[in-house]
Order: C-alpha cells, then structure tokens, then sequence
C-alpha cells in the first residue's frame, strides 16, 4: 500500500499509530444502480459491471470489518444522484434515495442535475432521506428548498476527531440549469461561501474539514491546473471567480480534503495541490465505481497526516463482476425496482421529455 504524507518531517515524530477513517466516495452515479456492460472498457466484449448490490456487500462487509480494527467509516457522494436513467427519473430520484439510505451515507452534495425535475423535486426527494443534503452556498429568492435536512454542513465525531463536512454546489449553478426547475435557487461563489463556513466549522469544534463539491474535477487535470496557474498569475482569474473542484483547492487554506462531483472523468488517485497542500478525489460516474481510501490523523495532535490506499495503489475501484459479489437480496430489490421503473417510465415518456432537458439539449 502506498502512503502519501503531507509532511516527511512530521511523520518522522509520530510514534504512535494514527486514527484511521476509511473514505467511501461516489459521484454522477445518475441512477445506474443495475447491472450494466462495460462497453468502454471493450466495445467487442465488454466486461460485466454488477453495480448497486455489490457496492452494498462491499459497504457492509467493510462495516464489520472496521469495527473489528477500531477505525472510523465515511460516505459521501458528490451529487447527481438520479438522473440518466428509468430508475432514478421515473419517481423523481425517491428510489435512489432508498438504496442510499440502504448503503447508509452519512451526507451528499446536490449536482445541476438533481435539478432535473425541478427544485420542489429535490426538495421532496431531500425529506426522505436519512442522511442530510449539504448546500452551504444556497442563494435562496423564495426557493422550494426548506427541508431541515438541507444543511450548509455536518460535524460528525469518528473515533473520537470532529470532522466537519461543507457542501459545496457548483456557483455556475444557473448556467447549468434551466431557470424553471430552480425556482429561485441559486448558489453563491465557491470560495468565499468556503471561507467564510470553514471559520464556523472550526469554532464549532471541527478538526478535521473536507468539502464535499458538485464544482467538478475536469478532463486533463494536470493540464488544467497549469493552464489555471497561469491565469491566477496574469489576475484573469481570483477566489471571487466560480471555479471548479481543482481550482478551488487552490484558496483553500485550512481545508483537508475536497471530495468531488460534477463530472464523471475519475482519477486513480486523489490530486495534491502544492500551494494549499489539499488533496481532491473524483471517481468515475454512471455507477460504474466508487472510491476508497484510509484516511490518517494523528493520535495526539487530530491533525490529517495523509492517506492510504486500500488495494493495487489506486484509489479507485470498478465493480466489475470478476473483481466483487453482490448482496442477493439487493440483486432481487434492484431489479424489481428496474422493472417498475422501466414500466412507469417508459408509459409516460412524452410528458416526462419536457422536464428532462438541459439547456444543451
């Protein structure tokens, strides 16, 4: 296993064994849930990825096994939940919000596309949730979204460590989304909104901060990170600019970990920013895969020292058939679900279109 640390020095004067909180992350999974083939992995003879119900043993057996070795559990997911299939659009993402109270996240962020059937939607969809909807940045005019168990963040005690989680959404928020379904819902600039919740966050006891963003880790992140380098440095871009995942990095002093989604491009392992010292992850969406790793703070002082891998160096894990077993009673709810939904769906197509569209299409 490999192990990055922030600081080779203060590694060096540990002496004890550090917390571990192993990290659960998915993002723009968009419904898919079911069993689905793997055309891009092999166009000819894609391999079998076996989805939800894996993903649930996977979750349960690392819940036993956890408590067996005294470390902590955190799930979060980075939003964009339900729509891009029958399953998650034909009741408005209620479904999706049943398997993940089955798999029991401890938070999610909202992405532009939970936005799909509009905010009254999502709000409704929020109520039956058991775990919150974190939007710290809400820009509300008179908007549906007033569920209580939408929150700006959570501090969660784990092993003993406060660790405060800030959800942040995507300020291109109106760009993203046609006006209609957001009803007056806004979202204010990333990093502002960011400093200003992290200050309370930290009054309140959190030791350990990670900010769970829709904002989104772009294609070709090297590239990108240089190319925004640039920018910062000629002053075309600042903190007040709406920025994605890797770029809010940058500015945010004070924060551990950026736990992203917004767009399906995933990464094997999380990037280090050098300037804030702060890592960001975002896997592959169309659940298709989740990630994992072990979170490391130090006994003594709670401070976040790095993170381990948990298998073949990679943060990321596809659910391929070959490589996982899936919980059988979640095969069969699954696929009830499927046929439903399926039936649902499909009956009403024409007056589902117009409500899902992006302003692209």
């Amino acid at each position: 296993m490999f192990r990055f640390l922030i600081s080779l020095l203060l590694f060096g004067f540990i002496h004890t064994e550090p917390i571990i909180i192993n990290l659960i992350t998915t993002n723009d999974i968009h419904g898919a849930i079911a069993p689905q083939k793997a055309n891009f992995m092999n166009p000819q003879y894609p391999p079998t990825i076996i989805g939800g119900a894996a993903f649930s043993k996977y979750v349960d057996d690392l819940r036993l096994e956890t408590k067996k070795n005294n470390e902590g559990l955190l799930i979060l997911d980075g939003g964009n939940f339900f729509q891009g299939s029958p399953l998650g659009l034909a009741d408005g993402g209620k479904t999706m919000i049943k398997w993940m109270n089955r798999i029991g996240y401890h938070a999610m962020v909202p992405g532009s596309y939970d936005f799909i059937l509009g905010a009254q939607n999502l709000n409704d969809v929020c109520n039956t949730a058991s775990f919150p909807f974190l939007f710290s940045n809400l820009n509300c005019s008179d908007c549906p979204l007033t569920s209580t168990n939408i929150k700006p963040y959570i501090i969660q005690e784990i092993w003993g460590i406060q660790v405060g989680v800030l959800g942040v959404v995507n300020s291109k928020l109106k760009e993203l989304t046609l006006a209609e379904n957001l009803s007056g819902t806004d979202a204010e600039k990333e990093v502002k909104s960011t400093q200003i919740w992290v200050q309370e966050m930290k009054a309140k006891g959190a030791e350990m901060i990670i900010v769970l963003t829709s904002a989104g880790v772009p294609w070709d992140r090297e590239e990108e990170y240089e190319k925004f380098i640039n920018q910062v440095q000629s002053g075309e871009i600042d903190a007040d600019t709406s920025l994605n995942a890797l770029q809010m990095a940058y500015y945010l002093e004070g924060v551990d970990f950026v736990v992203a989604g917004g767009n399906s491009k995933g990464y094997w392992l999380p990037w280090y920013d050098p300037h804030s010292h702060v890592y960001v992850i975002q896997g592959y969406g169309g659940g298709t895969e989740f990630s994992h790793i072990k979170l490391l703070i130090d006994e003594k002082s709670h401070l976040f020292i790095g993170y381990e891998t948990v298998i073949d160096g990679k943060a990321s894990q596809t659910l391929l058939a070959d490589d996982f077993k899936s919980n059988q009673e979640d095969v069969k709810w699954i696929n009830a679900k499927l046929k439903e939904a399926q039936k649902t769906y499909y009956a009403g197509q024409k007056s589902k279109s117009i409500h899902t569209q992006s302003p692209m299409n």
